[in-house]
């Protein structure tokens, strides 16, 4: 369940209070405001899957066609299905260099995350906070 920021829970209890005969539950509203968040990642999500989709389709589709016309009657310099093929290939090699560095990417973000987070917990700082110390006078 989404947390309220601490300013939306300013404002909800400023709204109870003024409303104080009505009943409502805090949480319950907080969880309402934060499923805008979550339809946000759906959309995301599915954008990311559309275009990992049609990339799938573009590569299968270039593949197909350079197979079928390899063995095409070539015109000479100005062959125009010599020059499609060219143009299958290079989109090939830039698809596959974007996924190529898009899983390096992920590679090291993956090795610096699990190094990052056993260390964090060995330097974490003590304050009055983080040991939830009241300080009252």
């Amino acid at each position: 369940m989404p947390e309220c920021s601490t300013k939306q829970r300013a404002l909800l209890l400023d709204f109870l209070s003024t409303h104080a005969d009505e009943t409502f539950c805090v949480d319950s509203i907080c969880s309402r405001l934060g499923s805008q968040g979550v339809s946000k990642m759906k959309k995301a999500k599915r954008a990311a899957v559309i275009t990992a989709v049609v990339l799938i389709i573009a590569m299968l589709f270039s593949v197909l066609f350079i197979a079928h016309e390899t063995e095409h009657e070539c015109t000479g310099a100005d062959c125009q299905v010599c020059m499609k093929i060219d143009a299958c290939e290079n989109a090939l090699k830039n698809i596959s260099g974007a996924v190529a560095a898009a899983a390096a990417l992920a590679a090291v973000c993956y090795v610096f995350v699990r190094t990052l987070v056993p260390m964090r917990s060995f330097c974490a700082a003590s304050s009055p906070v983080t040991l939830k110390v009241k300080l009252s006078d």
